[in-house]
């Protein structure tokens, strides 16, 4: 892993809201903020697909931001 993607833990104790959460962007964005151990709550308007991405984002969280 480069510097420019070690995961730096700054994240720690930060909540953090991702609107658009289950899709594209939105996931990539809160996978990388779990991934820095921040707190993370994601949002949007369909429960199925929210449901998907929050289990995408659970681990990658646990294997440090990969899918």
């Amino acid at each position: 892993m480069s510097e420019a993607t070690k995961r730096s833990g700054n994240l720690q104790g930060y909540s953090v809201l991702v609107t658009g959460g289950g899709t594209d962007i939105g996931t990539g964005c809160a996978i990388e903020l779990a991934a820095d151990v921040a707190a993370v709550t994601i949002c949007g308007r369909r429960a199925e697909v929210l449901e998907a991405a929050a289990e995408k984002i659970i681990q990658a969280a646990a294997f440090g931001g990969s899918v």
